[in-house]
């Protein structure tokens, strides 16, 4: 609590309050004409203000750092509530949260439990594997830019429990094969020796991986090139790897 001030209205007093590093409220007595400030901000509960005393929080308290790592709050005020959003530095995505809370009728903010996960990398080398932040979903897809740099390549997407719903296969030889694994068996659904797209070795490809309606959707280049469907519900493939013989340049996961 700061000492108390002659304010000769109320405005004087929240204008007080508004320049004095650290006031968060403040009471104002009419009759007295008495200003006393608060670093402290009370819960109607826990209001006990002295005879003639009306309490007054002029604003929520900013967020001076925001709570969630790899993100800035940005606060606004809409139809008279003060709102927080936020936001993800570029190349991450929140997860757990609905990104943005109202401040409440006691001034307080609700916490913030959500993460920033990351989305986005550059020049990994394999094995590199990451999670996708909310599992994938129809519309959703995975961009990469990768080079063979051995005999083989290979690109998992993994549902929760561990099946493989796709893996591509990239030889030095110029056959591309793709498989499934379900319930710990392993199928190969097609392969194609006829376009070469990944050879020779130390060839740049860029790969687009849909999650379509009802099917796994794989482009290379700009063009298709072959497609799977699901034998497990899209929304359960959460994770991606990059095995064996591939330099990996950038990973983009367009949740």
């Amino acid at each position: 609590m700061f000492p108390y001030r002659y304010a000769k209205q109320q405005l004087a007093c929240a204008l007080s309050c508004s320049k004095t590093v650290g006031c968060l409220c403040f009471f104002y007595n009419e009759g007295s004409s008495t200003c006393r400030l608060h670093s402290y901000l009370f819960r109607a509960t826990e209001l006990q203000p002295s005879a003639g005393d009306v309490y007054f929080r002029p604003l929520c308290p900013s967020f001076p750092v925001s709570p969630v790592p790899y993100s800035t709050i940005h606060t606004s005020t809409v139809n008279g509530s003060e709102t927080a959003n936020v936001v993800c530095n570029d190349g991450y995505k929140l997860t757990n949260d609905p990104g943005a809370v109202l401040c409440d009728d006691d001034g307080f903010w609700p916490t913030i439990t959500g993460t920033c996960e990351q989305t986005h990398w550059t020049n990994q080398i394999a094995p590199f594997t990451v999670t996708v932040p909310g599992n994938m979903y129809e519309g959703a897809s995975i961009n990469f830019t990768a080079r063979l740099t051995g005999s083989i390549y290979t690109f998992n997407m993994y549902y929760g429990n561990n099946d493989v719903a796709l893996q591509m296969r990239a030889l030095s030889s110029g056959k591309v094969m793709w498989y499934k694994r379900q319930s710990g068996a392993w199928e190969n659904v097609g392969s194609d020796t006829t376009r070469t797209p990944f050879t020779p070795i130390n060839t740049t490809t860029t790969c687009l991986v849909e999650t379509r309606v009802d099917k796994i959707q794989v482009s290379v280049d700009g063009s298709e090139y072959f497609s799977m469907a699901y034998f497990q519900d899209v929304t359960e493939i959460n994770k991606v790897s990059f095995l064996t013989s591939v330099d990996i340049l950038e990973v983009d996961l367009l949740v």
